[in-house]
């Protein structure tokens, strides 16, 4: 199969700068979020795609065959990561390349460019542009299902992989051509497509001059993340607060169409540049082919105003013209002057022809119907999709007509838990860490992702933490960006080892936050504050339910869960090994139940956030579960007693009074008979 792409360049219209500056609201909260309009242009790259078994490129544009030279190399990770630090020509694809390698698992690509109308070297970003062209690549061959805000991002994050340093709003040409605000809040960057009110008829041009882009960013970074000094905090102002007024006016005159004072606001943000940030980097940003092209009266007449681009300096510039023949002439006028301008016609509806842009914003309507009902199909993101819990949830999702994608780094979980979905049409499974960003448009995610039992989460403890933190952190901010409802898989060990008994939701808990435990205990608390956060400071629609122990078919046979270690050690005549003196007591779901518990949870109103407890309250010691097991399995194993490990809890035991109140839920399968489901699956995997 082959495929035929386009990506274009960009233009930044307001807000350069922006992106690197709002980042540094991570480190300092009192700095302004960044925002940039940006435009793709209608200068790109057209080129088609299809599978191959190595990464390769080649061209038949006309434009580029002075530079260029057939490329290929194996899909090999440490070669595709060398040749992106090598700083050669095909570094940047090779960076992409390589990030989607190790993270997706794909196989090759060939790509082959037919046309390359977008200038090199010109501030117009043609590096982003071809890092998207790989990225979308791999992408729509492979069927990873990214959005575009996916496509950028993976795009920004394979250009890091070279010396390059790219802003963040560089990939915006990921969205076709089209102008969008982009805002910047620390890691977090959302995009919204502007709706224009009219038809406006820019004209940008490579200058021809020199400037230095390291020089200038180096020079104004210094003054974050925070300010020591008056030209500092002057610089830090103008990219926050005095920006944010720049771009409410910007986006208020394109969607009403008023062209003139869009003009007259671009001259008012390059005088507001030159004043306050210039200062920084005098040297490169004083800029005297860039102003004397601006002050050129010839163009002033023919323009409602102009301003730089990109880093600034004497890169590139940019006039809006009063009409189109005004934009012809300022292009004729400044290609005479030794300089290369082109056209930008920004209007309500614009199309790029065969190729495909690909470029659609915001959430993607299904549509679908399942069955003859009314209840609408969902695009449902699972992460430890394939792990014990994860994939009974996929299962059940996948039965109801859901279009369901597993995640799972398959640490714990395994293919073989979700074979049996592989040929559904509804079902796709991705190989990826929840510990760095994934991107997909979906209508809820599940997070479930973090090994479970202790003798996994013990094995890597930093790990441990790593996956509850950043797994949280990332899926909330794709919760963030999609407006979809997320659900976080929390746990019992939040209470630690109880003081109260039963444990409500309203129990702070009793937990050792420097003990052998305290990485998966601490992580999911953790990760509990995460989502409360960010539904009260951004407004996520969140879920949170407390997992107590659950049992049942698929649970690894080594996994240190005490139902599966009765089970495995009674199959196979060994002594039956208790921790302690077996006066501890445990509660039991079966893992049927719980997945009726989360999928109650997700379509509650989003009034009822939780955190909420998912458990049997039905009680059991370890004594009296290791004599059910002997007696169900008909084993001669015998009972040993040996010491209880470290922070072991006592006694756990749920508080459901408010999943039966707002979920109208409680187990239905009696401890009996979950057990022997679990056995007869236990016996086919001796």
């Amino acid at each position: 199969m082959k495929l035929k792409l386009f990506v274009p360049g960009r233009l930044c219209l307001f807000g350069e700068h922006t992106d690197w500056a709002g980042k540094y609201r991570s480190m300092n909260a009192d700095i302004v979020p960044g925002a940039s309009i940006v435009t793709g242009i209608e200068q790109g790259i057209y080129a088609e795609v299809e599978k191959s078994t190595i990464f390769e490129m080649t061209s038949e544009a006309s434009e580029i065959k002075d530079v260029w030279q057939d490329f290929s190399c194996q899909m090999e990770e440490q070669e595709l990561k060398g040749i992106a630090r090598s700083g050669s020509f095909f570094s940047y694809c090779a960076g992409v390349a390589s990030y989607m390698l190790e993270w997706y698992k794909v196989g090759g690509v060939k790509i082959t460019l037919h046309s390359m109308t977008l200038p090199m070297k010109s501030g117009l970003s043609s590096s982003a542009a071809i890092c998207v062209l790989v990225a979308r690549a791999f992408n729509q061959l492979y069927h990873l299902n990214l959005n575009t805000m996916g496509e950028m991002n993976i795009a920004y994050l394979g250009e890091l992989r070279t010396s390059s340093r790219c802003g963040r709003l560089d990939q915006a040409c990921a969205f076709g051509v089209k102008p969008n605000l982009m805002t910047f809040d620390g890691e977090e960057v959302e995009v919204k497509t502007l709706k224009l009110g009219g038809t406006f008829y820019w004209v940008f041009a490579d200058l021809c001059a020199e400037k230095n882009t390291i020089k200038i960013l180096r020079d104004l970074n210094k003054g974050f993340p925070f300010a020591s000094n008056e030209m500092e905090e002057r610089e830090q102002r103008a990219l926050g607060e005095l920006n944010q007024k720049i771009i409410n006016r910007a986006v208020e005159y394109l969607e009403r169409g008023d062209a003139e004072n869009l003009g007259k606001l671009m001259v008012e943000a390059q005088q507001l540049f030159d004043f306050n940030v210039a200062p920084m980097c005098p040297e490169e940003l004083t800029s005297p082919k860039l102003h004397e092209t601006l002050n050129d009266p010839v163009l002033q007449r023919m323009t409602y105003g102009g301003k730089g681009v990109g880093s600034q300096g004497d890169g590139s510039i940019q006039f809006l013209a009063k009409d189109q023949e005004c934009q012809a002439k300022v292009i004729e006028y400044m290609n005479s002057r030794g300089m290369k301008a082109y056209a930008l016609t920004l209007q309500p509806e614009t199309g790029m022809g065969q190729y495909q842009q690909n470029a659609t914003q915001g959430k993607i309507n299904l549509g679908y119907q399942y069955s003859k009902g009314t209840k609408t199909m969902k695009r449902i993101l699972v992460t430890g999709g394939a792990g014990f819990i994860g994939s009974h949830l996929c299962e059940r999702l996948v039965n109801e007509g859901h279009d369901v994608i597993c995640l799972d780094n398959f640490y714990t979980g395994s293919k073989e838990n979700v074979w049996h979905l592989l040929g559904r049409p509804n079902f796709e499974i991705v190989r990826h860490d929840v510990c760095q960003p994934y991107w997909a448009e979906v209508d809820e995610i599940y997070n479930l992702a973090c090994p479970a039992s202790p003798i996994h989460y013990q094995h890597d403890p930093i790990q441990t933490t790593k996956t509850s933190v950043f797994g949280a952190y990332y899926m909330l901010g794709l919760a963030r960006r999609t407006k979809c409802k997320i659900l976080q898989s929390s746990t019992s060990e939040v209470y630690g080892d109880p003081a109260v008994h039963p444990q409500p939701e309203s129990y702070w808990g009793n937990v050792n936050t420097i003990g052998i435990r305290s990485c998966y205990d601490e992580g999911k608390r953790c990760a509990e504050t995460m989502f409360f956060d960010y539904h009260r400071q951004h407004g996520v629609r969140i879920k949170v339910i407390r997992i107590f122990n659950t049992y049942g078919p698929r649970m690894a046979q080594h996994d240190g869960r005490v139902v599966s270690n009765f089970i495995m050690q009674a199959l196979r005549g060994e002594d039956i090994t208790i921790y302690g003196d077996g006066k501890q007591t445990r509660s039991f779901q079966y893992v049927s139940d719980l997945v009726e518990g989360m999928i109650r949870m997700m379509e509650s109103g989003d009034d009822f956030t939780g955190p909420v407890n998912i458990g049997n309250p039905g009680e059991f010691t370890m004594l009296e579960l290791a004599e059910k097991v002997i007696e169900f399995t008909g084993s001669k194993s015998k009972i040993v007693f040996e010491p209880l490990p470290q922070d072991d809890p006592k006694m756990r035991r749920p508080d459901i009074t408010l999943a039966k109140e707002k979920l109208d839920w409680e187990p239905k399968v009696k401890l009996d008979e979950g057990l022997k489901k679990t056995i007869e699956y236990f016996k086919t995997t001796l």
